[in-house]
């Protein structure tokens, strides 16, 4: 059985991984609340004197980009 990486974000809840992805040279996480699936989340790592932190991607345009190499990824 795999085990399942969990996240708590900055609003204090708990999230799994769905996925992660690298796209132009950034690495970019898909996350799901363990509370409630349908609440689902993406987060850009930043790295900052060695501390890594997600955080909230910088434009619309960015998680339009992001989204579409998910689906891209993820179509059958």
């Amino acid at each position: 059985m795999e085990e399942v990486k969990t996240i708590v974000l900055e609003d204090g809840l708990e999230y799994f991984l769905l996925d992660e992805l690298e796209i132009d040279n950034n690495k970019y996480y898909f996350l799901a609340n363990m509370q409630n699936h349908k609440d689902i989340c993406v987060r850009k790592q930043e790295i900052d004197n060695g501390e890594e932190y997600l955080v909230t991607l910088d434009s619309e345009n960015e998680v339009a980009k992001v989204l579409a190499h998910f689906a891209h990824k993820h179509k059958k």
